[in-house]
């Protein structure tokens, strides 16, 4: 412990002693582990983030298979069926997520989101109250009984400043009296890792609380189930016996479950549907944090290779004067751990500002799907462990380098490693970060690109110069018929307005979370099995909807006051439904069923209209079905007015136009559409963000790393530069000498870069809307970006070489 000690001591001295070359290195090193801890902070909360439940690695979702595609939704009535018959599973749960309106009194309606979920949803999962009680399965037997509500922690802080008496008192919910039972625990918010509600109520409740009781239909996959295996039963074994039951109610219901089977996998992604999203964006992450943090050790390592060329005549003397060669390579390795631990106690502090900045940003959207990120116990050991493997790995070679040195070779200054092997570590090291930083050059330019694609796509539809606001009448009470009415006063108000050029309403904008499909039956098409049965997005749409979207109207008519609730049912299909389920024939007039095939009224179609981006920007056309909302109500609807006016204006008016009818209707979504599609763009936004940061500092370290070694080799080869000098050679000549093997390294670093690029392209490609992950322009820009860059990095000590005074030179150790 005391030479331990007596080491530290020494390294402390020793880096005091060169300030430039101790603060290069932190820096370099808290560059590249703070951006490293601040994005496995990121992906540990929305990836690995734990539900706070007993024994999690047991817990199994249910997605639904067809022919055609896999999705989380299950019936609630299927979902009792897998409940009671299977004997694989200890319980299955069921929950759903909602949009409600809560309030404690007059002025104190507020918007949120939250769970409906089956009785034995808690129980299921071991989650304990810290306030009064959880629901338990008796409160959850009769439809519309059971009026209770359970509270996240966050929502108790929040909302009702931690009330200690919070567990009995009544609170509002869409406009029903419920009563608090608890409070969860603060780490438990629901089983989706990026979905944090506020507020848990019973399913048994659905028809009160949305207005429709979709519990009774077997064709209405609305409820998402999570199970647990039983003890020794693996999730193979479990889907094959899950699925005898499938087939089972596809036998007994085959207009509905025919052709359906089970996918079971892990919780916390809705099941499979965005799992490969998500971890397909944190992997692009991971990865272009990984080569920041290995360029970065790279430049540590060329600075300590440097530093430690320069101490080779005192390496050299202590060795002559018996010091062990093991007590040298210990103190220069305490001194790089040391170095090592000073940069990622640095990183993680730059990791706490960068995760507060993060925490500070809220989302373009309502729903509330960013989890809180910290830096946990697990992310402190990460970042740790980086900084001891870092102090080891790239201190461990220059240390064994430099008590190789050679007393009379050291006293002549000669550089015996550089001079007998033809590449030197230097050199590799160089051409590696140029490398790496080629890469995420590429990749930068790559997604900046594909951002400006995306900007500047064609949706379908025109979002400048429209203002939307959505509302919700269900949820403050409205029956059917009031909620209709309310609806045709609102829009006959609107369109009244002075500047407003058009006017409709849908249940859910396009490029949004609100979107919903259903199942088509084409007339005189031979019936098919469910699972095999074309889809198409659903929107339900009024009068004035398609023209203040400007949508384009390809052919037949428009949805219009003929259309009402008792008149023959009609609908607009886009371009892809046409040419997708009736190639080469005229839609117009074409009929078809929603959902089933021998129930329910035939739909006739009016018109086709342009095809648009619906669900992403990076979709294919896919059918979409425009129905009229007095053949088909709903109670949550957005409003959508076009005017030339500001589009600030335009919402202002319509505020006032909802506030003039009902001041307690909630609004829980007032802005222009422009910045409604933020949420579509987001990914494209936030990906364009982080990889250009990481280009740019990328690039930082590589111009760093390439003056680092210019600057070595000239300081190296003075004596060479001064004896060519006196001896007549032109500033052009000694210029040459300096940058050739310079140049020879960044050009050989660069062709591998574009080589890596080139073969790691469809790593990319996941992310990237419109842009070929080979685009011929990136890979040329990143190649002068990169010259420019390695340009000015040797400017400065090439200048400095031409500058030598010869005599000064000759007279250099």
């Amino acid at each position: 412990m005391d030479r331990l000690f007596q080491d530290l001591i020494v390294s402390f001295r020793r880096l005091r002693s060169s300030p430039g070359f101790t603060v290069a290195a932190i820096l370099t090193l808290a560059l590249g582990i703070g951006a490293n801890t601040t994005i496995f902070s990121l992906v540990n909360a929305v990836v690995f983030r734990p539900f706070g439940v007993q024994n999690q690695n047991e817990l199994v979702f249910f997605n639904m298979k067809t022919a055609q595609a896999e999705f989380p939704a299950t019936s609630y009535l299927d979902y009792l069926d897998y409940r009671d018959r299977n004997t694989v599973l200890t319980g299955l749960a069921m929950y759903r997520i909602v949009p409600l309106n809560m309030s404690r009194g007059a002025g104190e309606n507020s918007r949120l989101w939250g769970y409906e979920v089956s009785g034995n949803y808690f129980d299921l999962l071991g989650v304990k109250p810290i306030r009064g009680r959880v629901l338990h399965p008796e409160d959850d037997v009769h439809r519309g009984g059971h009026p209770l509500a359970v509270i996240t922690y966050n929502c108790w802080q929040r909302r009702f400043a931690g009330d200690p008496d919070i567990a009995g008192k009544k609170v509002k919910v869409n406009g029903l009296d419920y009563t608090v039972l608890g409070v969860t625990p603060a780490g438990f918010v629901g089983t989706e890792l990026i979905f944090t509600p506020e507020v848990f109520v019973p399913v048994s409740m659905a028809a009160q609380l949305e207005g429709y009781n979709w519990l009774d239909h077997r064709g209405d996959g609305n409820g998402w189930s999570i199970g647990r295996l039983k003890p020794g039963v693996s999730m193979k074994a479990a889907e094959s016996a899950i699925n005898v039951i499938a087939k089972q109610l596809g036998q007994t219901y085959p207009d509905i479950d025919g052709g359906i089977s089970i996918v079971l996998s892990k919780p916390g992604m809705a099941g499979t549907y965005l799992r490969g999203a998500i971890t397909g964006f944190s992997a692009v992450l991971m990865v272009v944090a990984g080569m920041v943090l290995l360029i970065a050790c790279v430049n540590l390592a060329s600075l300590l290779l440097a530093r430690a060329a320069d101490r080779r005549k005192d390496t050299a003397i202590r060795l002559a004067l018996g010091a062990s060669r093991y007590n040298l390579i210990r103190q220069l390795l305490t001194e790089s751990v040391v170095l090592a631990a000073a940069g990622g106690t640095a990183g993680i502090l730059l990791a706490f500002w960068l995760t507060d900045l993060v925490n500070a940003w809220t989302p373009p959207i309502d729903v509330p799907v960013i989890p809180h990120v910290s830096i946990d116990l697990r992310v402190m050991l990460f970042a740790a462990a980086i900084s001891l493997f870092t102090g080891l790995l790239f201190g461990l070679v220059p240390a064994l380098q430099s008590t190789r040195a050679t007393l009379a070779g050291a006293m002549r200054n000669d550089a015996p490693s550089d001079k007998l092997r033809r590449i030197s570590l230097r050199d590799i090291l160089v051409t590696s970060q140029v490398a790496l930083s080629v890469v995420l050059l590429i990749g930068s330019v790559l997604v900046v690109r594909s951002l400006q694609h995306a900007l500047s796509l064609h949706l379908g539809f025109q979002p400048q110069h429209a203002a939307v606001v959505s509302f919700d009448v269900g949820l403050q009470g409205y029956d059917e018929e009031r909620g209709r009415e309310f609806q045709r006063r609102l829009l006959d108000k609107v369109r009244s307005m002075p500047g407003i050029e058009s006017a409709g309403l849908v249940d859910g904008l396009p490029l949004t979370l609100s979107i919903s499909n259903s199942s088509v039956y084409l007339e005189g098409k031979p019936e098919a099995r469910p699972g095999d049965v074309p889809m198409a997005n659903w929107y339900v749409v009024s009068p004035g909807y398609i023209s203040a979207m400007q949508t384009r109207l390809i052919s037949g008519r428009d949805l219009d006051a003929r259309d009402k609730k008792d008149a023959p049912q009609v609908v607009l299909v886009n371009e892809a439904f046409a040419r997708q389920l009736l190639p080469g024939q005229d839609a117009v007039g074409k009929r078809f069923r929603q959902g089933k095939a021998t129930s329910g009224p035939w739909i006739q179609i009016a018109g086709v209209v342009e095809d648009g981006k619906y669900r992403s920007l990076g979709e294919s056309p896919s059918p979409t079905v425009f129905q009229d909302i007095e053949q088909s109500w709903r109670s949550n609807t957005t409003l959508v007015a076009r005017s030339p006016m500001p589009e600030a204006e335009t919402v202002r008016q319509l505020r006032r136009a909802i506030g003039e009818l009902d001041p307690a209707l909630t609004i829980y979504e007032a802005n222009s559409l422009t910045n409604e599609l933020a949420l579509a763009l987001f990914p494209a936004r936030l990906v364009a963000v982080v990889l250009a940061s990481f280009g740019l500092l990328a690039v930082v370290l590589a111009a760093t790393g390439v003056y680092g070694i210019m600057a070595y080799a000239v300081s190296r080869r003075t004596r060479e530069i001064g004896i060519r000098m006196a001896l007549g050679a032109a500033p052009s000549q000694v210029l040459r000498v300096v940058l050739l093997r310079t140049g020879v390294l960044l050009a050989i670093g660069t062709a591998i870069g574009l080589a890596m690029a080139f073969a790691g392209g469809q790593f990319f490609g996941q992310i990237l809307y419109g842009v070929s992950p080979h685009d011929p322009f990136t890979y040329a820009s990143a190649i002068v970006l990169m010259a420019v860059v390695a340009f000015v990095a040797c400017w400065v000590p090439a200048r400095r070489a031409i500058n030598v005074d010869p005599l000064t030179a000759l007279r250099t150790e």
